[in-house]
């Protein structure tokens, strides 16, 4: 499926999740309420470094013993 569309699979994850929430009618309902702006987030979304953004470690020296 990832070749076909060219997407990352956290990409289709979360169009699939973004469909079916928003299809949700009590979901939506829940949205609307005071109780929704309550809830804490309680995920921890963890970045993968691109390509572009990977820092090199510096390299380790051996010092040369006399």
């Amino acid at each position: 499926m990832q070749a076909f569309i060219h997407a990352s699979a956290d990409d289709v994850v979360n169009h699939a999740l973004d469909y079916v929430f928003s299809k949700d009618r009590d979901f939506q309902e829940y949205l609307k309420s005071a109780e929704a702006g309550d809830a804490a987030p309680s995920l921890r979304v963890r970045r993968t470094p691109q390509p572009a953004e990977r820092q090199e470690k510096p390299l380790r020296v051996k010092k040369a013993s006399a």
